[in-house]
Formats: structure tokens, sequence, C-alpha cells
């Protein structure tokens, strides 16, 4: 299959692009919203990354709460600087970023690809969750007009790409996207 190897070599290739022309790894930083995740026990939290390059991390309470949305690069930082998302919930808060990702044009229909992953320590309840992300992904598309192309993907367990991802100061979701690719090459 020619598919997997294209993918690993565009994916690579960025991170590879990026690697050498990037500025220094950027802290995550916090958007200005809800409550602070540290108020809440870590084993209550879900968490979804939205990479387009902006990364976004949104912390999700079980009951689907916003609890805090992270920058993970320097793109991402500038674009939660103008966007509010106090009192939003999961729905809320996608559809938020997803419209702040068009109109800063990180989604254009020439650009239009968004990895979503989930991290959860329930496989049922993390699989749930992709797919209302998807779904809230297409509903917002469909005020837009552009036909977001949407790879979603579950991450059973972050802690075994935390190392690449910090290496290449990537996120977590590309990091095991990657490695689903190598792996079946």
């Amino acid at each position: 299959d020619a598919l997997p190897i294209c993918l690993a070599v565009v994916i690579v290739g960025g991170i590879c692009a990026f690697e050498r022309g990037s500025t220094p790894a950027v802290t995550p930083t916090a958007a200005p919203i809800v409550t602070p995740a540290a108020s809440f026990p870590a084993d209550d939290l879900s968490v979804v990354i939205l990479d387009v390059n902006p990364s976004i991390k949104i912390n999700l309470l079980s009951n689907g709460d916003v609890s805090s949305v992270l920058s993970l690069n320097s793109d991402a930082a500038a674009l939660l600087d103008s966007v509010d998302l106090s009192g939003l919930d999961e729905k809320g808060c996608v559809d938020a970023v997803v419209r702040a990702l068009e109109d800063d044009d990180y989604i254009t229909p020439a650009k239009n690809s968004v990895l979503v992953s989930v991290i959860d320590k329930d496989g049922d309840e993390a699989d749930a969750l992709r797919k209302d992300i998807v779904s809230d992904i297409s509903a917002t598309q469909k005020y837009s007009g552009i036909e977001i192309s949407v790879v979603s993907q579950v991450v059973p367990d972050s802690g075994k790409y935390k190392n690449i991802a910090d290496k290449y100061n990537i996120s977590v979701g590309k990091a095991a996207l990657i490695d689903d690719i190598v792996s079946e090459m």
C-alpha cells in the first residue's frame, strides 16, 4: 500500500522541515477559559488534541465540560489569544476553535485536514468521544462551506508517545499517527 508510505513521508518530512526552521519549543499555555485544570483530578479528564498546525489540547471533564484549553505551539497560542472559550462545553469549544482556525486561514479549501486524537483511560468512552468530536467538526463545516477532511484516532497510552512528541516538538497525537503509519510499513 502506497498511501501509508506517502503519509509517513509527508508527515516526517514536514516535521524535519519544521525542526530545521523552528523556533525553540513552546511550553503549553492555557487559554483563558472556565476553570484551571489543576482544580480537578486527572482521572476525571479526557483529552482531545486538534492538530492542524496549530495544535490545540482540550481537557474535558467526565460530564463533557471543558476544564482547560492548551496551546501546544506558538501558532496555537496566538490563535487562542483571539478566541473566547469561557463557559463552553465540548461541542461549543470545538466549534469555536474550528471557526477560529478557518478565520485565520489555518483551514481553507486547499488546507483542510484536521487530526483528532482522543486520550482517555476507558477505550469505549474514548471512541464515543472521538465520534462526537468528528460529528462536531462536521456540523461546523456545514456553516463554513469548507469540506474538512478529518483523520481521527484513539490514543490508548499517551505516555508511549511522549518522548518522541517532546523530541520533535509535536503533539502526542501526531507522534501516535506516525508510529501507526510506520508500524504498517
